[in-house]
């Protein structure tokens, strides 16, 4: 048995609270980042890969999400993708360039998937695969979701947005 002598245990809460503090810290300097930069012009890194593997995946080519997060944060950081970079870390993966939003599409019908952010917040945006476009309406699906959060009632993570919601957005297609 291991016994911990009393000045052990308070270093070791000393080095968690000191952890803590900076982690505080870390987080606030991020949303000090985020809030100083245009409207959804931070896209966090884990739902980017997440949408680059599952787009590779649907055109049948496999690239795991952690590869993919890797080489991300290696890039840009942990965090966040800056939303002036975004087509270029889908062009490191994807073959496809940005598009303006158009007036009708249909996954199931299009050779190519359309890859957006949309708005969450003032100041953040989130990576989803545009499923099909009908006037104002964007209906999404979020691979992140649809694997950390799957709900019962939504198995797949279908979303509806507006036009006005979308950021980015990103036409890929399988070959050139």
């Amino acid at each position: 048995m291991v016994s911990i002598s009393l000045q052990e245990r308070l270093r070791w809460k000393s080095i968690v609270l000191k952890k803590e503090d900076k982690a505080r810290k870390t987080a606030s300097d991020i949303l000090d980042t985020m809030s100083a930069t245009s409207p959804a012009e931070t896209i966090a890194t884990v739902c980017v890969s997440y949408v680059i593997s599952e787009v590779l995946s649907n055109f049948g080519s496999f690239f795991p999400k952690q590869d993919v997060n890797n080489w991300i944060v290696q890039q840009y950081g942990y965090q966040c993708v800056p939303g002036n970079v975004l087509y270029d870390v889908l062009d490191n993966y994807l073959i496809g360039n940005q598009n303006s939003i158009p007036t009708a599409y249909d996954a199931l019908s299009s050779a190519n998937q359309m890859v957006a952010t949309v708005r969450l917040g003032s100041n953040i945006g989130h990576a989803v695969i545009i499923l099909n476009i009908d006037d104002d309406n964007v209906m999404v699906r979020d691979p992140q979701k649809a694997d950390l959060e799957p709900l019962p009632t939504n198995p797949h993570s279908w979303y509806l947005y507006s036009k006005s919601e979308i950021v980015h957005l990103y036409e890929a297609s399988a070959s050139n």
